[in-house]
């Protein structure tokens, strides 16, 4: 009976060690997955910062000749006008005056 009682209480033992062994596991199981996920996380955010200031800067190139494109654009136009007007200003003048006379 005594060997019995013994044999009851060593498996006791032996599952209390086996529960708290698995409890242990469980939790540093828990705080691993918590390290990854934290990593990953910030691996993400440093690979997406990375490549925010690789897009803007990229953006920043094409904004850059869109306006220059643009400039350049105004200044043919305003060329073309000032080249019209100063070909044209006196027979425009001419026609406003007889225009005026008219009415």
């Amino acid at each position: 009976m005594k060997d019995m009682i013994k044999k009851i209480l060593d498996a006791d033992k032996r599952i209390g060690e086996a529960l708290d062994s698995s409890e242990f596991l469980r939790t540093s199981s828990v705080e691993h997955v918590r390290e990854l996920l934290e990593n990953r996380r910030k691996e993400y955010l440093d690979k997406a910062r990375t490549n925010i200031k690789v897009i803007e800067k990229i953006e920043k190139v094409k904004s850059e000749s869109r306006i220059s494109d643009m400039e350049n654009k105004c200044e043919e136009v305003l060329e073309k006008i000032e080249k019209a007007y100063n070909e044209n200003k006196e027979d425009w003048v001419k026609i406003i005056v007889d225009q005026i006379l008219k009415i």
